[in-house]
């Protein structure tokens, strides 16, 4: 029984290891024409750039952002990001909400982050970025930030897999 119990133990953490990531059933390693096909299964009208292909507007739960999907050299989907709208800076706790929200969403996927900051308006001000959360993960770089733009401040999400981030 302990012989049969370890070897279905071994067959599932195999099969977890092998489960594609990606995003909403989008597996990485997708070509672009792939990606553009899948995203209008899913009833969305992408924008297609070289080497990207957007998707403007996005649910994540309660919350609407920008999708983008990054292709590398040899034209496999390797990465995505995923912003807000930018808001201006009297309206900063809305970015601190949004961004927290973005964050437990991808805590539902990837789980608890190996790091958490907090941030207060006076300390992102005159940087290019700052980290919120970020994830420890063998496979992929997870991690949330606060980004400013002009005088305003927007949230952000970047998930790459790191293997195809490097396939030349």
């Amino acid at each position: 029984m302990k012989f049969a119990l370890s070897i279905f133990l071994c067959l599932a953490v195999a099969v977890f290891a092998v489960e594609p990531k990606g995003f909403d059933g989008i597996p990485f390693g997708e070509t672009h024409d792939k990606v553009i096909e899948d995203v209008l299964k899913k009833g969305y009208t992408p924008e297609v750039q070289p080497g990207q292909v957007i998707v403007p507007i996005y649910n994540l739960g309660d919350l609407p952002v920008e999708v983008i999907f990054r292709f590398n050299r040899v034209g496999h989907f390797f990465s995505y990001e995923m912003r807000t709208g930018a808001i201006e800076r009297e309206r900063f706790p809305k970015v601190i909400e949004a961004v927290r929200y973005m964050s437990e969403q991808l805590s539902l996927r990837f789980g608890v982050p190996t790091k958490k900051n907090f941030y207060r308006i006076e300390e992102i001000d005159g940087k290019k970025a700052a980290e919120y959360w970020v994830w420890d993960d063998p496979e992929v770089d997870v991690a949330t930030f606060i980004r400013p733009r002009d005088a305003r401040f927007f949230s952000q999400a970047t998930v790459t897999q790191k293997a195809l981030a490097r396939e030349r």
